[in-house]
């Protein structure tokens, strides 16, 4: 094994090792812990390197955000736990070329899909309703996993009446038609949203005027 082969193997190794070690700034759906989820738009920052798809677990994407990539999670992957890769270039000494080298390799935690609610004026859904808050919001279970559900459209349906409202909030003339409704009314929202992978979908939720 020539002296050179031997150079260049320690230099990655070392880059490796020394690298691994550093304080790398990792978010996870914007906390620290290592978590992606089914059938969801994950977000990944890292500040140093980036992630590569390295056994076919997760499909990557760039994002217009600083460091922070989109992780999504392939269909066929059904264990719990995949390595995380993350690259980065560095100078070879010996040919003072920038090369790509490993420089972090950790294990993250698959779970199922968050499950998404549909608040309506700070209440959640089968609750009453204050009529002078109609505001809609999608949340999470874990509050600080990054909200990025876009709503697009609003179905309200109540007495046999069905109403399309475009857009994230109601218009004043269904919110006054909701208001004039008797108490005990039930009303039910098919609640249009676009997550950041582009993928429409629909939360259906019932609330009690």
């Amino acid at each position: 094994m020539s002296l050179k082969f031997v150079f260049i193997l320690f230099f990655y190794f070392f880059s490796w090792g020394l690298f691994s070690q550093l304080d790398n700034i990792y978010f996870f759906n914007g906390t620290k812990d290592s978590v992606f989820f089914r059938e969801y738009a994950n977000s990944f920052y890292v500040e140093k390197g980036y992630p590569v798809n390295f056994d076919g677990t997760f499909i990557i994407e760039r994002t217009n955000k600083h460091k922070t990539y989109l992780i999504q999670l392939m269909d066929t992957v059904t264990r719990f736990e995949a390595e995380m890769i993350v690259f980065d270039y560095l100078i070879n000494p010996e040919t003072n070329v920038s090369e790509k080298v490993i420089i972090d390799k950790f294990t993250v935690k698959l779970k199922g899909n968050p499950r998404k609610n549909l608040f309506l004026g700070g209440v959640s859904s089968g609750e009453k309703i204050d009529p002078k808050n109609l505001n809609f919001e999608i949340k999470l279970p874990d509050e600080d996993i990054e909200n990025n559900l876009k709503i697009t459209q609003i179905d309200v349906s109540y007495n046999a009446v069905t109403v399309t409202v475009k857009g994230s909030t109601l218009s004043e003339v269904v919110k006054e038609n909701i208001s004039k409704l008797p108490e005990g009314t039930l009303l039910k929202f098919d609640v249009h949203y676009i997550d950041l992978r582009g993928k429409p979908a629909i939360l259906t939720s019932e609330f009690i005027r």
